[in-house]
């Protein structure tokens, strides 16, 4: 396979995309977690814990 590639020109609009914060403040708490800290993400996806019966009915 060929590992040279010819450079594209993105659209103006698609060039003006940014990151999504969430997936940034996710690639933050994911260094910690490599060095074997325990983190709690609560940025994105879904908990791995249950709702606090607490809150069920709101």
């Amino acid at each position: 396979m060929n590992a040279h590639f010819k450079p594209i020109k993105l659209s103006s609009r698609l060039s003006a995309v940014r990151a999504s914060p969430t997936i940034a403040i996710t690639r933050l708490a994911n260094e910690p977690r490599r060095q074997g800290r325990d983190v709690i993400g609560l940025s994105q996806g879904e908990p791995d814990f249950d709702t606090p019966v607490l809150r069920q009915p709101c």
